[in-house]
């Protein structure tokens, strides 16, 4: 039992990696969309998309189950950061309903994983 859990988790943690990684591509991208005039809140989103993926490499490299958990929240808590700037770049105009719709979908699939996995080591 333990075996597959541990299993279960290292492929959660490739999974939402990955997806994370997808994640911080797409702000790149958007970022050379948006131009300088939402500079700011670019540079935020950057690094709270960043701080999701870095997170995550934390929580990969610690043994206990307790550490784990406490970086997987901490992901949890960057990617709604990032919502909440998606968010607010899109009521700015900064970005269109499409790509506003995709960075959504994108957090909300890293936040499931994300959730999945605190109960997973819990």
């Amino acid at each position: 039992m333990a075996t597959s859990r541990r299993y279960r988790t290292a492929d959660g943690v490739a999974r939402v990696t990955r997806m994370a990684g997808e994640f911080v591509a797409y702000v790149g991208r958007l970022e050379l969309a948006t131009g300088r005039r939402h500079a700011a809140v670019m540079s935020h989103l950057q690094e709270a998309a960043a701080s999701v993926l870095a997170n995550l490499g934390e929580a990969f490299g610690e043994l206990s189950r307790g550490d784990k958990r406490r970086f997987f929240r901490y992901a949890l808590r960057s990617a709604g950061e990032c919502e909440h700037l998606l968010r607010g770049l899109q009521q700015a105009g900064g970005i269109g309903h499409d790509r506003f719709h995709e960075g959504i979908r994108r957090l909300r699939d890293i936040r499931m994983d994300l959730l999945r996995l605190i109960r997973w080591v819990s």
